[in-house]
């Protein structure tokens, strides 16, 4: 859901839903790792990590980019949901490409996984669900169990390449 509520003061809001906080701990209690991938600044994205307890990456314009140079995942083992033409060219290096229905219409002719829940409205948990599905079903999973960890290739970050994609430090979670 692009919607953002702003206030008199300027301080903006956004809808969540609380059932996609279930889904997250479903996948964490199986050792799937989900992240939060925006191209927003810290704001209202911001508070949402921290409550779910979710790895933040903010201010990221170009998504595939920063994907196939600094995240330690095949793009075999990624699920991505996306609602805007910034999440285009991801969507389509990954194997699991989702998208809402409430999503930019140029997304919709691609052939993605489309979601029954807008964004805002669960569509977070139906994926999720989805995966936890998936994976708890099959003998050979479609996604592989990590044990929780940081997956960016921290032996190849530079300074401006930190400074680029702006990352925050790991949650507590995720140290235990």
């Amino acid at each position: 859901d692009n919607t953002v509520y702003v206030d008199d003061t300027g301080h903006e809001s956004v809808r969540c839903c609380r059932a996609d906080g279930f889904g997250i701990q479903k996948l964490r209690k199986l050792g799937i790792y989900a992240a939060i991938v925006t191209s927003e600044e810290k704001g209202p994205v911001y508070s949402r990590a921290r409550k779910l307890g979710l790895e933040l990456f903010y201010g990221i314009e170009d998504k595939r980019d920063w994907f196939l140079n600094f995240v330690n995942f095949h793009a075999k083992e990624i699920a991505f949901v996306g609602n805007d033409i910034n999440d285009l060219e991801l969507l389509k290096v990954v194997d699991f490409p989702f998208i809402v229905p409430d999503a930019e219409p140029a997304l919709l002719h691609h052939g993605f996984n489309l979601l029954a829940r807008k964004g805002g409205c669960g569509a977070v948990r139906e994926v999720c669900d989805l995966i936890a599905d998936a994976y708890e079903k099959a003998s050979n999973p479609i996604v592989t169990a990590y044990p929780i960890n940081f997956p960016i290739k921290s032996n190849t970050i530079s300074q401006s390449a930190a400074e680029k994609y702006q990352l925050d430090p790991i949650p507590p979670w995720m140290l235990s």
